[in-house]
């Protein structure tokens, strides 16, 4: 009978224990500094999921209005245009860029100032064939000639 009673007593006290214990190694836990846990180094050979860039400069006309990007493309990604121009004439120009054959990679249209002009374009989509990148011009007064440069970069 005396274990009985002996028993009584000692498993709520080893049960208390026990929880004690339980949330001690909880409280331990949540507790760990950010400091004291080690983050994964970066590899110096990670690669991006895609990147594209290009670069052309031409000198249009009204009969010669167009300008060829040639383009090097990798994987599917973010892109940007620039367009700036420059010309001894005054007055603006109208433009359409596109590659051909390459309906996943972004347009691009507008108006261009052809002295001091400047275009940008962000939030554009490539892929990785987009080859050459054509921008046309339209509405160059007669005459006049505009120095074009273009930058794809993503």
């Amino acid at each position: 009978m005396k274990i009985k009673k002996l028993a009584q007593r000692f498993i709520p006290f080893f049960m208390a224990l026990a929880m004690c214990f339980n949330l001690g190694i909880n409280t331990f836990a949540v507790e760990v500094p950010n400091e004291a846990i080690p983050l994964p180094q970066q590899s110096s050979e990670v690669m991006p999921l895609s990147s594209i860039s290009g670069y052309a400069q031409k000198t249009i006309t009204s009969s010669n209005a167009y300008i060829e990007v040639p383009t090097t493309s990798s994987g599917v990604g973010g892109m940007g245009i620039t367009i700036e121009t420059s010309s001894s004439s005054s007055g603006s120009m109208d433009f359409n860029g596109a590659p051909l054959n390459n309906i996943l990679t972004s347009t691009i249209s507008g108006k261009i100032a052809l002295n001091k002009g400047h275009y940008e374009a962000h939030n554009l989509i490539h892929d990785d064939s987009v080859g050459t990148y054509y921008i046309f011009f339209s509405n160059i007064p007669a005459g006049a000639s505009v120095k074009v440069q273009v930058w794809i970069y993503g």
